[in-house]
């Protein structure tokens, strides 16, 4: 007497939604994370910065979809609110994995999110530098260097004076 387990893999890694370009400390953050269709279906866990989300509240558990063939799709939700400690460095890596067993399947979806305060100065600089650019005509590679690296270096003092 043998017992025969037939499985499907998915063929598509998860797939995050409702990422924003940016946020603030304080904001809402509202993901969800969908599998590929599989059978059995996949368990999903949420990461933030490399650590699985085990709070409850923070989870969102919806009801697997089901698909032609037998097969089916998991959902996860993930929603917290930002605080200083999840920004390392200006950014933090939310990250989804799917499971079937982990011998037969795994994989992950990531997502980078960044704080507000460094794309807004970086968004400055590059204003400055392609304005800079665009006034005038720049004759040689050797002239756009130069003229680009007064324009960073006099935008990095005035942001350095700001601070």
């Amino acid at each position: 007497y043998y017992l025969l387990f037939v499985s499907a893999l998915p063929e598509e890694d998860p797939i995050i939604t409702g990422v924003e370009i940016q946020y603030q400390i304080g904001d809402i953050i509202n993901l969800n994370c969908t599998s590929g269709k599989s059978h059995p279906v996949s368990i999903l866990h949420w990461y933030i910065n490399e650590q699985q989300i085990q709070n409850s509240e923070a989870l969102i558990y919806y009801p697997p979809s089901h698909h032609p063939k037998g097969l089916m799709s998991s959902t996860l939700g993930l929603s917290f609110t930002l605080s200083e400690q999840h920004f390392r460095g200006g950014s933090m890596r939310v990250k989804c994995v799917a499971s079937i067993a982990p011998i037969l399947y795994r994989s992950d979806r990531e997502s980078v999110v960044q704080s507000e305060n460094v794309p807004l100065r970086e968004a400055l600089l590059l204003g400055e530098w392609s304005i800079y650019v665009e006034k005038y005509d720049v004759k040689s590679s050797a002239t756009l260097r130069v003229s680009c690296m007064a324009t960073l270096l006099l935008a990095l003092a005035a942001t350095h004076l700001a601070t």
